[in-house]
């Protein structure tokens, strides 16, 4: 999943995919579970993250472009978490002090955030989950497999394949 935001090692066995915007309760609580698992295990998990700012969410692409900004400053997590932390509360404002919390050059980060190559990463994440007839936020994928089960089950889950990675 080339240029896209990732933590944790390339040959990691088990590798979580998520698609997600900013503004959706549900992603929300999809982060902290994946940030959960990726904490518990740093070396064995690795995890990818696809913007998919939905239309129904009038705030959603401000923040998917402020993200994709930081990204290019090397601070995508930071800034994720910062967005998240908002709650949905995606003002202006308030995603201009996530980047200031986020630790980023806010003169940098304002004219990446309107730059086509900014731009055009949100609009593939988007177009590749229209593609893959994906139905909502957020979309987790665990080694390229659908996972439809509350997020609450996400740890168990990973474990269960750490302990069993055959297919």
């Amino acid at each position: 999943v080339e240029g896209r935001p990732d933590t944790g090692p390339d040959d990691a066995p088990v590798t979580i995919v998520v698609f997600s915007d900013f503004q959706c309760p549900f992603c929300r609580k999809a982060a902290s579970a994946v940030k959960k698992v990726r904490e518990l295990h740093p070396d064995k998990v690795r995890v990818v993250f696809k913007q998919w700012p939905l239309e129904m969410h009038t705030d959603s692409m401000v923040a998917a472009l402020a993200a994709e900004a930081a990204l290019v400053q090397g601070r995508f997590w930071e800034m994720h978490d910062a967005l998240f932390a908002l709650k949905g509360e995606l003002t202006d404002e308030n995603i201009g002090k996530a980047a200031e919390r986020a630790g980023l050059d806010l003169t940098r980060w304002n004219e990446d955030r309107e730059s086509p190559e900014v731009i055009e990463s949100v609009e593939a994440d988007s177009q590749e989950a229209v593609k893959l007839k994906l139905t909502g936020t957020p979309t987790i994928f665990v080694n390229s497999v659908e996972f439809d089960e509350p997020v609450k089950y996400l740890q168990a889950y990973v474990e269960e394949l750490l302990l069993d990675p055959s297919p």
